[in-house]
């Protein structure tokens, strides 16, 4: 690595309009989802990270919330990705 070339980590970014970061999360099967045939077509669950300002009024840090998993930006940075609010299918009350 250069000398000219900085590392960058996840927390050094602030998501900006209408995104969050979510780190993905595995869940059990416990009866309260419908399991789909391909895994493939299930929403992800995750944990909100951070979001924008203007989603403050809608979302909490350590929220759980359902995600279109097909419109997402992976950070990779720490395996978090960048979702668009309007990809959020439900979030947890």
């Amino acid at each position: 690595m250069s000398k000219d070339t900085k590392q960058y980590k996840i927390g050094q970014f602030k998501p900006i309009w209408d995104n969050l970061i979510i780190k993905p999360i595995d869940i059990e099967d416990d009866g309260a989802f419908v399991r789909p045939v391909q895994k493939e077509d299930k929403p992800e669950i995750g944990i909100v990270v951070d979001m924008s300002k203007e989603l403050e009024k809608d979302f909490k840090i350590g929220q759980a919330v359902l995600f279109n998993r097909y419109s997402t930006f992976p950070a990779l940075l720490g395996g978090e990705l960048i979702v668009k609010a309007e990809d959020i299918v439900a979030k947890e009350k």
